[in-house]
């Protein structure tokens, strides 16, 4: 054994001081490494300050100066203190002292808002960041209407993040969620709020390991409660337009009407709602009317305590309009009615309509017809009259009224696109190849634009283009011959957000020789009457190639291609011809043979013969399967080469394919490369931790084989280093025999594809030891062979048993005697007699089995009694049990013999052990 001194010296700028941030962990910085065994060391790095720390870890071999090579190894510790740190991401908005500020702006009682809290990681380390309980913050208002919340803001606020931990990695981050919810309870009586109180409560926020890192989030709502409540908005219309947004005040009372067609709507678009008397008194309510082009319908009227009614929200526009959070003003005012009506049925609304008598004025603006304003005047009874509003009932204004807004937005406008390409041409192509272009359509206006694409053949039937078409490639003609539309679109339909674009593929792919003219046609239901459909001409041609090779090329390989490999003239270089298709085959292993196939098509009316020709110099790990054949016209013939590598690395194969009645080459590069197949071990290690000596552990592996071909494996019993061999133990005869330390069962097998089999891995030490095991699995077919690490330590009980007088007074000595079967006798007499004195105060150690101990009482007076102390102890590594059983001779002593101070059976921990006290009172 090499012995191998380890230190640690500073280097660097920091010097003593990075020193100190690296230590070994280890108890003695002298390590003994037995032959073929390694050891690992382990390194405690514990910096004290943000910076980066290095120094140097150096190996010494004691009494290696001969070797300078392997007298020393050293290497370069470095690392970096940093701290775990927790940013908040959102939101962004920040308190005067410096707290994440969650403002859930105004919530009326007996709602909900919900608002995001966003933090990261954005450190180096794992961090983890703990939350506290919601503290609620006194609430100062300037009335006592809400003056008892304060009880109860413990209980508004939820946060979901409130009393629990989290951990996050490096750069993840993570989404949480508060909720206010005022209840409608904490409102005593029925008074109005018109100016609500602000409640807060803070959620404090800090970071393990991170004295510094400690952020408050400070959570704001203003509760407020109004008489009348605008009930069952619609949820906002999700619109692609940028003007159509959500209210920025918080307010939630918000009313998106989407889009509105100027062009295709009629009349105006209506949203209905409800309003609700949430108080225990009449109210009259009014809409305002500077709201315009928003209106709300009834514009007026009263409500009775508890009632609801159903609202109408219109809005119209002539013109292009984006209109974004226009407020809507709703004033209500406590009344009380002269006379109360008898229904709800019966109470005053200003669209309910009288007629009255025309004034002057009103016939006078309607003979001069001005505006739509102006009231129609019709005859009743030859009397000129108009229809106005009912005139609303007597009644007593209570208290101040009090406002709220309903915030609506739309967008008005006509569905327009732009779109430059008018004609798509392509290219002549070849059949079965495939030509793409785009081109661009913009959406300028407000408003989305569906669409939806339609191909049309532009060739209008009995044309001398489309009889040509009904010619058969032989001559013949066919009444019923229709070609597939060559052209595709993508996408083929959807919606073009506005003021935005949307660019689109198109796609020509042949399958006859023609001229191909189509219009594609796009249908756009919402588009302004005034323009025109828009309609894109495509045009392309196909030609018939001789061959087509249903192939997929991999152009990228061959420019990609390594230096200092043979061409297809075999020599260096790259390859020399002006067009090489390319073919690439991977192989799961060495010895597999591997088929590559595909189809060559003859689109000619004639059919013709092909060959196969190698070029350059061959590989033998690739052949060619149908090295020549013949392809009738119309049809296609199936090409197949073999690729079967015997050894690791790349294998290139260049074939010519020859049409000699066309003269016609093309040269085709073959590459083959060897992957290792996916034949392996379950796990790669196996540990059998601590074993007694001579006892029997087994773990079972399993080797998996994810291939669809089966593979067979055997395991090399030279990396055994001869731990299955078993031997004989010494013996009378020398007959019995032991156990082999290490087994593996079976030694060879066959993995069926997609499967796998178990393998048994048995340890049984024979010496107390180290075991280390780097066992090799060869998988034939397989590059590489498998590894699997197999180790354990065996260890014996270390039991010490010893005697001696429990007053530590009187001795024994130890005689050994052989008995009539051949056995050893320890036999232990007192040298005490009674009266007299002790010669020596000697702890007897007993001996094990198969010694047969004696201990001498000496001679004693009947009545008379004395004891013996016998301490077990364990002076090796592990706990081990004991157990005290009496035999037949023993248990014939009754009560003369007792064991006293302890337990006849239990465990005695390592370095620690269990006395026991024998006293023998003799009574015959």
């Amino acid at each position: 054994k090499e012995n191998t001194k380890g230190s640690n010296s500073g280097s660097g700028s920091g010097g003593a001081n990075d020193l100190a941030a690296f230590s070994l962990a280890t108890d003695s910085d002298v390590v003994e490494i037995g032959p073929h065994e390694h050891f690992y060391v382990p390194v405690h790095f514990k910096p004290t300050e943000m910076r980066s720390y290095r120094c140097n870890f150096k190996a010494v071999v004691s009494d290696g100066s001969s070797n300078p090579q392997t007298a020393t190894i050293s290497y370069d510790l470095t690392g970096k203190g940093t701290m775990p740190c927790v940013t908040v991401e959102a939101p962004l908005a920040r308190s005067t002292k410096g707290e994440v500020l969650v403002d859930f702006g105004r919530v009326h009682v007996g709602r909900s808002k919900q608002k995001s809290v966003t933090v990261a990681n954005d450190g180096k380390v794992v961090s983890t960041a703990l939350f506290e309980k919601i503290v609620p913050v006194p609430i100062k208002s300037e009335n006592d209407i809400l003056g008892d919340l304060g009880e109860h803001t413990d209980k508004l606020f939820l946060f979901n993040a409130s009393g629990t931990s989290i951990t996050l990695e490096s750069d993840q981050r993570k989404t949480f969620f508060a909720h206010f919810t005022p209840p409608q309870e904490l409102i005593g009586g029925s008074e109005s709020l018109a100016v609500g109180n602000e409640v807060v409560s803070t959620v404090r926020m800090t970071v393990m390991h991170n004295p510094f890192e400690s952020t408050i989030f400070r959570l704001v709502a203003v509760v407020y409660a109004n008489d009348v409540l605008m009930e069952d908005l619609p949820d906002q219309i999700a619109s692609a337009s940028p003007a159509v947004s959500a209210s920025g005040g918080g307010s939630e009372n918000v009313l998106n009407f989407g889009e509105y067609d100027m062009e295709h709507e009629d009349g105006p678009k209506l949203v209905t709602f409800t309003l609700r008397n949430r108080s225990d008194a009449f109210l009259r309510y009014e809409w305002g009317a500077e709201a315009a082009p928003f209106s709300v319908s009834p514009r007026a009227g009263h409500l009775s305590p508890g009632q609801t009614i159903e609202a109408v929200a219109m809005f119209s526009s002539t013109e292009a309009a984006s209109c974004t959070a226009v407020p809507v003003p709703l004033t209500t005012q406590r009344i009380k009615l002269a006379q109360v009506p008898e229904s709800n049925k019966d109470l005053w609304t200003a669209s309910v309509k009288v007629t009255r008598p025309a004034t002057k004025a009103e016939i006078t603006a309607a003979e001069k017809d001005k505006g739509p304003l102006t009231k129609k005047v019709f005859t009743v009874d030859g009397v000129p009259s108009v229809e106005d509003e009912a005139p609303e009932p007597e009644k007593e204004v209570l208290g101040e009224p009090s406002e709220q807004t309903l915030e609506c937005s739309a967008v008005a406008d006509t569905v327009r696109y732009e779109c430059e390409t008018k004609v798509v041409p392509f290219s002549p192509t070849a059949m079965f190849q495939v030509r793409t272009t785009t081109f661009e359509v913009k959406n300028p206006s407000g408003m989305s634009l569906p669409y939806r694409w339609k191909l049309e053949d532009a060739v209008k039937p009995g044309s001398a283009v489309a009889l040509s078409r009904m010619t058969t490639p032989s001559g013949g003609t066919m009444s019923n011959l229709v070609l597939p539309c060559p052209f595709t679109i993508e996408p083929g339909e959807g919606t073009i957000p506005a003021l935005s674009s949307t660019t689109f593929t198109v796609r020509f792919a042949p399958s006859e020789v023609e001229e191909f003219v189509y219009y594609l046609d796009a249908q756009m239901p919402t588009l302004a009457n005034s323009l025109e459909a828009l309609r894109v001409l495509l045009r392309g041609k196909s030609i018939r190639p001789v061959a087509h090779f249903d192939l997929a090329d991999n152009p990228d390989y061959i420019t990609s291609r390594a230096f200092g490999i043979r061409n297809e003239m075999g020599v260096i270089g790259p390859i020399e011809a002006s067009s090489c298709r390319c073919a690439e085959l991977t192989s799961r292993g060495t010895g597999v043979r591997n088929t590559k196939r595909f189809c060559v098509h003859n689109p000619t009316s004639v059919p013709y013969d092909f060959t196969w020709e190698a070029t350059g110099v061959p590989d033998p790990a690739w052949r060619c399967m149908t090295p020549k054949g013949t392809i009738l016209s119309g049809r296609k013939g199936e090409m197949i080469f073999e690729y079967t590598p015997e050894a690791v690395g790349h294998a290139e194969a260049f074939f010519k394919f020859n049409i000699p009645s066309h003269g016609i080459d093309e040269l085709f590069l073959f590459s083959g490369t060897v992957v290792e197949p996916e034949v392996l071990f379950d796990r790669m290690k196996v540990d059998f931790n601590a074993l007694m000596v001579g006892t029997v552990a087994v773990e079972r592996i399993h080797v998996e084989n994810r291939e669809p071909l089966p593979f067979s494996f055997h395991f090399d019993k030279s990396s055994m280093g001869g731990a299955d061999a078993s031997g004989g133990s010494g013996g009378q005869n020398g007959q019995s025999q032991r156990r082999p330390v290490l087994d593996i069962s079976p030694m060879s097998g066959l993995v069926p594809p997609n499967g796998r089999i178990p393998i048994d891995v048995t340890f049984c030490p024979t010496e107390e030891k180290f075991s280390n095991f780097n066992l090799v699995a060869v998988v034939r077919r397989k590059p590489l062979a498998l590894g699997l690490n197999v180790k354990g330590e065996g260890y014996a009980i270390h039991a010490r048993l010893s005697c001696s007088d429990s007053n530590s007074q009187k001795s024994s000595s130890t005689t050994a005697e052989s008995t009539s079967d051949g056995s050893v006798e320890n036999s232990s007499a007192s040298s005490l007699v009674a009266g007299g004195s002790d010669n020596s105060s000697d702890t007897i150690e007993l001996l094990p089995m198969p010694t047969v101990n004696y201990i001498d009482f000496g001679s004693m007076n009947l009545g008379e009694s004395r004891s013996k102390k016998v301490v077990v102890s364990n002076m090796g590594r592990f706990n081990f049990d004991y157990l005290w059983t009496r035999n037949s001779k023993a248990s014939s002593l009754g009560p003369m013999l007792e064991i006293r101070g302890g337990q006849l059976g239990g465990t005695v921990r390592k370095g620690a052990s269990a006395e026991l006290g024998w006293v023998f009172r003799p009574v015959n």
